[in-house]
C-alpha cells in the first residue's frame, strides 16, 4: 500500500495584508469587506520577487536533507500545478530540480489537468505506477503572479506555498487508504478572465457536488463520516466549508480551516499545509483516519483517505517574515 513517507512545506519569506491585496487586485471597498469579514482572509503568503524554482527548491531541499538516500534512488519526480504551463519549454522547474538533486534515470512529469485537485488525485496514479521497491517525489507549488490567476471573483484570493512529498510502498508518516475523483463537466468552460464570470449554476451546485463526492469517497472505502477524525480542505474560504459541514451534519471543528486567514488559497498545497499544521500542534494521533480534499475549477474534486501511521512530525520551512 502507498505511503507518504515524509513531506515538507515551504512558504515565501513575505506576507501581504488583505488591504494591500485589495489595492493590488483593484477590489472595491465592499469586496474588501467581503473577503476580510465574511470569507476570513487577513493576510497571504506571497513574494512576487521570489522565483518559482526557489520556492519549490526550499521544500525539496528540506526533504532531501532529511532523506539523503533519495539522491541515489528515485523513480519519478512529478510537479503538480494548476496552470497548464509555469515555465518556458526546456526550463521547467521539475527538469531543473532533477538536474540539481537527481540523475537522468529519474523520470520527470508535470501533472495539471485536475487543477488545484491534482496534488491529491496524483496519489492514486502513483499507487499504481510505483512498484514495491520504487520511490517517487510529488512537488506542488506555483506563483500567484497576476490578477487573473490570483483572484477568483467572489470566491477566493491566492497565496503561495510549496510542498514536497516522498511516497512509496512501505512504512511512512501517512498510509494511503484510497482516493476518489469526481468531475462536473458542465462547469468545464472557464476562461479565467475577470469579465467572463463562472458558468451559470456552478455556485448553486457546488455544495451538493462537494457533499455528494465526500459521501461517495467514504463509501468507496467502506467508511462513514464518523470514522474520519479530521477533514483537511483547500483554503478557498471559511463560509463555504461551514455550509458543507452543516450538510454533512458534523461539527465545524472537524474541518481544519485555521490557515485560511494567514495563507490564503495556495493552489494545490492547501490540504498538506493544513495536515502539517495539525500534526505539528498535536491534533492528530497514530491511528487517526483523515480526509484530504481539494476542488479545482473545471470542475474536479479529489479526496484521499489516509491514516496516521507515525508520530514523527514533518518539517516546514519559513524564513523570518516581512511584509510585501
Amino acid at each position: 500500500m502507498l505511503s507518504i513517507i515524509d513531506f515538507t512545506v515551504a512558504f515565501p519569506g513575505l506576507e501581504q495584508r488583505i488591504e494591500d491585496a485589495a489595492t493590488e487586485l483593484a477590489l472595491s471597498p465592499i469586496e474588501l469587506k467581503m473577503f476580510r469579514r465574511f470569507y476570513g482572509f487577513e493576510r497571504f503568503s506571497l513574494d512576487h520577487n521570489q522565483p518559482l524554482f526557489d520556492l519549490i527548491n526550499t521544500a525539496l531541499g528540506a526533504l532531501v536533507s532529511r532523506q539523503p538516500s533519495l539522491q541515489r534512488h528515485l523513480q519519478v519526480l512529478a510537479h503538480c500545478h494548476t496552470l497548464p504551463s509555469v515555465a518556458p519549454f526546456g526550463k521547467e522547474v521539475v527538469r531543473l530540480l532533477r538536474e540539481r538533486y537527481f540523475d537522468h534515470r529519474t523520470e520527470i512529469m508535470s501533472v495539471t489537468m485536475n487543477q488545484c485537485a491534482t496534488g491529491i488525485s496524483i496519489l492514486g496514479f502513483m499507487d499504481d505506477f510505483l512498484s514495491c521497491e520504487q520511490r517517487g517525489v510529488i512537488l506542488i507549488g506555483e506563483k500567484a503572479f497576476h490578477r487573473t490567476i490570483r483572484l477568483i471573483e467572489n470566491t477566493t484570493i491566492m497565496g503561495e506555498a510549496a510542498t514536497a512529498m516522498l511516497i512509496g510502498h512501505g512504512v511512512g508518516i501517512l498510509e494511503y487508504i484510497g482516493g476518489h475523483t469526481s468531475h462536473e463537466g458542465g462547469s468545464s468552460v472557464i476562461s479565467g478572465h475577470p469579465d467572463s464570470g463562472q458558468p451559470v449554476g456552478f455556485g448553486r451546485n457546488y455544495f451538493d457536488f462537494m457533499v455528494r463526492h465526500i459521501k461517495e469517497a467514504l463509501s468507496k472505502q467502506g467508511f462513514d463520516i464518523d470514522d474520519v477524525r479530521h477533514i483537511f480542505p483547500h483554503n478557498v474560504n471559511i463560509p463555504s466549508w461551514h455550509q458543507i459541514v452543516n450538510m454533512l451534519s458534523i461539527p465545524r471543528e472537524r474541518v481544519h480551516t485555521q490557515n485560511v486567514h494567514q495563507h490564503g488559497h495556495c493552489f494545490g498545497a492547501d490540504p498538506f499545509i493544513n495536515l502539517l499544521d495539525a500534526l505539528g500542534t498535536g491534533h492528530l494521533m497514530v491511528g487517526d483516519t483523515v480526509l484530504l480534499i481539494s476542488a479545482g475549477l473545471g470542475a474536479t474534486v479529489s479526496t484521499a483517505l489516509v491514516r496516521v501511521s507515525s508520530a514523527e512530525i514533518p518539517s516546514v520551512r519559513r524564513p523570518e517574515l516581512g511584509m510585501a
